[in-house]
C-alpha cells in the first residue's frame, strides 16, 4: 500500500506542477521582459520544489521503522520532522503559485487593446486554475 501511496503522491505533485507550468508557458508568450522573468522564476522554483518533494516521498526517515522498507531510497536517512515541514511548505508554495498564476492574466491582458468584456472573459477563463 505504501508503494501505491508514494506513486499517487508523486503523480499528484507532478500533475499540479505541470498544469501550472503549462499556464505559465502560455503566459510567457504574452508577457514583457519583467513579467517573463517573474514567470520563469515561478515555473522553475515550483518544479524544483515538487521534484524534491517526490524524492522525499521515497526517502528513509531516521528513527521511523515504518519508513525503512526495501523500496525506500537507500543511503542516509532524513529527519522526519524537517521533511514534513518541507512538505507543508511545498503545499503552501503550491497555493501561492495558484494565486500568482491566476493573477498574471489580469496583469498581462489589462493593457491590451480589447473590449473590457473580452478582457474580463479571457482573464476569468485563464484564472480558473485557482478554483
Amino acid at each position: 500500500m505504501h508503494i501505491l501511496i508514494n506513486i499517487t503522491s508523486c503523480g499528484t505533485l507532478i500533475g499540479q506542477a505541470w498544469s501550472k507550468t503549462a499556464l505559465g508557458i502560455t503566459l510567457l508568450r504574452m508577457s514583457n521582459k519583467k513579467q517573463s522573468a517573474i514567470l520563469w522564476y515561478c515555473i522553475v522554483s515550483m518544479n524544483v520544489y515538487m521534484i524534491i518533494k517526490c524524492f522525499f516521498q521515497w526517502a528513509k526517515y531516521c528513527g521511523k521503522s515504518d519508513y525503512q522498507n526495501w523500496y525506500n531510497i537507500q543511503g542516509p536517512c532524513l529527519n522526519y520532522d524537517i521533511v514534513q515541514d518541507f512538505k507543508v511548505g511545498g503545499n503552501t508554495y503550491n497555493i501561492v503559485m495558484d494565486f500568482v498564476f491566476a493573477a498574471f492574466p489580469w496583469w498581462i491582458t489589462w493593457s491590451l487593446e480589447m473590449r473590457r468584456v473580452e478582457k474580463i472573459a479571457l482573464c476569468m477563463t485563464m484564472s480558473l486554475g485557482m478554483l
